[in-house]
């Protein structure tokens, strides 16, 4: 079985996300209930790996995206850290 391409998984995860934001509900391509800009939803990975099956994947608006980037970002930062103390000892 042929695997799928990025467009027929990104296609089917807004499918499923009923082309909403998976975390605050905005609606793609309408004005975000609290920024009021125009809502470009995204696929983006959960876990910090380029596990493509659907249950790593999750639809967000720009402001859930840039949330959740942050959250990965401090994860890494502290998952370092802590590589790093290690390293000392």
């Amino acid at each position: 079985m042929k695997a799928d391409t990025w467009e027929v998984r990104r296609n089917r995860i807004l499918r499923r996300a009923g082309y909403k934001c998976e975390e605050c509900g905005a609606k793609d391509g309408q004005p975000h209930p609290v920024t009021r800009l125009p809502v470009a939803l995204t696929v983006i990975h959960l876990q910090d790996t380029k596990d493509d099956q659907d249950e790593n994947l999750k639809a967000l608006c720009q402001s859930c995206r840039a949330q959740h980037t942050a959250r990965m970002r401090r994860k890494r930062e502290l998952a370092a850290g802590q590589m790093e103390l290690g390293a000392e000892e």
